[in-house]
């Protein structure tokens, strides 16, 4: 949730029309919006979880799984 409200308090400091649909979106969406940005994925999970700093442990398997996605 941190890190959508983040990307939520960068995207409304930007100028433009992203902000317009933002800000439109934001008003349209309710729970449903709030709960897909709010959403991690594994990988995004893992990166919140060690601070970015993925133990060897886990980094292994992580940048497997990522490098399939490619």
């Amino acid at each position: 949730m941190l890190l959508g409200l983040l990307a939520l308090g960068l995207a409304l400091s930007q100028a433009g029309s992203f902000r317009a649909r933002l800000e439109a979106a934001l008003r349209t969406g309710g729970e449903e919006f709030a709960r897909v940005m709010a959403a991690q994925d594994r990988g995004q999970a893992l990166c919140t979880q060690y601070r970015d700093r993925l133990p060897p442990e886990v980094l292994g398997e992580f940048l497997a799984e990522q490098r399939a996605l490619i």
